[in-house]
């Protein structure tokens, strides 16, 4: 590979910055997406208009979906390497920016759910942590090629308090100890419930920094956002 291929950043579409909810206390914690000690490559992040916690996530505004394919453009324009989202919620939206631009697209960790679901031996099933089990639809599954028979469990974290606190309030301070622990209990709970969960696949973007953790806790492989993009990375 030459050394201009080999130094193109990844492209990351965001949330649009300082516009409704953006959890960006979430973004201190190396392993979160924005975070710029978590990728041992460049990245490139451009705002989607309009995008935040409310209109992609609790009330989907169709609009996004022209106004992300047009970030994605700008991105694929500018020289990256392959088009990511800050948001695994993007995956709603994962065929239409696949189909805008000639480069590899991933939108969500939850892509890895059927990969990792044929490394597993039978009746065993993969957990999904989302950070709103409320909106996680079937329209967001079935966009990642997750069907309705595959074994799967979904938890989120919508309840946990330091992440409601975080969602509820741009001003309060996290605290990242007690934010861990309520995400491992989360998991933990997921997996006491449906005791065939032998992998976990980690929806949200923010949760990554809780990801080896878990593993500690539960002795089962994790997949986040991390490992899809470290993935692509090194297959592009």
């Amino acid at each position: 590979m030459g050394q201009d291929q080999a130094g193109k950043p990844v492209g990351i579409l965001k949330w649009q910055t300082g516009q409704g909810v953006t959890l960006t206390q979430l973004e201190q914690m190396p392993g979160n997406v924005m975070h710029p000690d978590t990728f041992a490559f460049p990245v490139r992040f451009r705002d989607v208009p309009g995008a935040n916690y409310g209109s992609l996530i609790e009330h989907f505004d169709p609009g996004l979906v022209q106004r992300t394919v047009s970030a994605a453009g700008a991105l694929a324009a500018s020289g990256v390497r392959f088009i990511s989202a800050s948001c695994g919620f993007n995956i709603i939206m994962q065929k239409e920016l696949a189909d805008a631009v000639d480069l590899p697209v991933c939108t969500s960790s939850l892509l890895q759910v059927p990969v990792v679901l044929r490394m597993l031996g039978r009746g065993a099933a993969v957990g999904i942590v989302t950070a709103d089990q409320r909106h996680l639809t079937w329209a967001h599954l079935e966009q990642a090629g997750i069907t309705r028979s595959m074994p799967v469990f979904i938890t989120g974290i919508e309840d946990v308090g330091e992440f409601k606190k975080v969602r509820q309030d741009p001003d309060a301070v996290l605290d990242v100890a007690r934010f861990k622990e309520e995400v491992i209990g989360t998991v933990r709970n997921l997996v006491r419930q449906h005791p065939g969960i032998r992998a976990i696949v980690v929806e949200c973007t923010d949760l990554p920094p809780c990801s080896e953790a878990i593993r500690r806790e539960l002795g089962i492989p994790v997949f986040d956002y991390v490992t899809l993009l470290n993935w692509v990375h090194a297959a592009t």
